[in-house]
């Protein structure tokens, strides 16, 4: 059994008494909580040929930086090499993994108020902050339009050609990099940054501290990624955007043209992930899977924009 193995790996790798292993989570990577009779473990298993090597050495980096500046996050356990990140064979397929102490304190849970959304944004500003002096020896790509937008769109276009939901998603795609465009013209923030501030990525204690973890969707890129565009003149959420935005400006200068742009780096971020879900999650279950899933999505990404633009 799978869980045996990685018993069994975990122990003669990491020292651990008996660990007890369960699956978290499947998407993308895995995660598999990992508990001893003293401690709890997360241990992240990257998809085959998902990151290479450098790109996981920068995130580890840049989570190594967040710890020295007092930023708290999960910091990864060192292997027998005295190196966090190690590898492991499962089925004959080499993966990549990473095992960090569990994250103090739990998952926000809803109601989800505006004094919630105001300590999240000085939270990111502090880890923006944080990141402002982050420099690694690795290479991540960059977090920009041909990484987030034209290079899935063609992705998207080759694994579905004749899908007649494909040129609404080009004109959807071409209105979000035209809008981008604009806004990085005027300048906008730039540096590391989460790449995927959600509540499904952080622990908050009971005194109301924030512990971010999971960067794996990070990188160099526009700080607005990060600034919860999703909710961004939204008529049911625009109240959590604007309390975000208010918690973020009491610890860190933030512009205009970053405020603006939030929406539509999120809908960049979302042609991204449609590509992902279609590629790694949807093909296997066949063409129609893969059809009705571009149809719904071109068709929400669509309405968001005449959302955003009637504002």
């Amino acid at each position: 059994m799978l869980s045996d193995f990685l018993t069994t790996w975990l122990s003669r790798t990491y020292r651990l008494n008996a660990p007890h292993v369960s699956l978290l989570r499947a998407y993308t990577n895995d995660a598999y909580l990992v508990r001893t009779s003293t401690a709890r473990y997360v241990m992240k298993l990257y998809a085959p040929g998902w990151r290479t090597n450098e790109a996981i050495s920068w995130e580890l980096e840049l989570i190594a930086h967040l710890g020295q500046c007092g930023i708290p996050t999960p910091q990864p356990m060192t292997g027998p090499d005295g190196l966090p990140l190690q590898g492991v064979a499962l089925d004959g397929t080499f993966r990549q993994a990473v095992l960090y102490p569990f994250a103090d304190g739990e998952k926000p849970t809803p109601p989800f108020s505006p004094e919630l959304y105001s300590r999240e944004g000085r939270s990111i500003a502090r880890l923006h902050a944080a990141l402002d002096s982050f420099r690694s020896t690795h290479h991540r790509s960059h977090l920009d339009l041909d990484s987030l937008v034209w290079r899935p769109l063609e992705g998207i276009r080759a694994l579905l050609p004749d899908h007649p939901a494909v040129p609404s998603m080009a004109a959807s795609t071409e209105t979000i990099a035209a809008r981008m465009e604009s806004y990085i013209a005027s300048g906008l923030d730039h540096g590391p940054c989460h790449g995927d501030v959600t509540f499904d990525n952080v622990h908050m204690t009971r005194d109301g501290t924030f512990i971010w973890y999971d960067f794996d969707s990070g990188g160099p890129g526009w700080r607005t990624i990060d600034l919860q565009g999703w909710a961004a003149h939204h008529p049911d959420y625009g109240t959590r955007f604007d309390a975000f935005i208010t918690g973020y400006r009491e610890v860190r200068s933030l512009s205009a043209v970053d405020i603006a742009a939030a929406p539509f780096a999120h809908l960049a971020q979302e042609i991204w992930g449609i590509h992902v879900a279609l590629y790694r999650h949807i093909a296997p279950g066949g063409i129609e899977a893969m059809y009705a899933h571009l149809q719904s999505e071109s068709e929400r990404i669509a309405a968001r924009l005449r959302q955003l633009e009637a504002t």
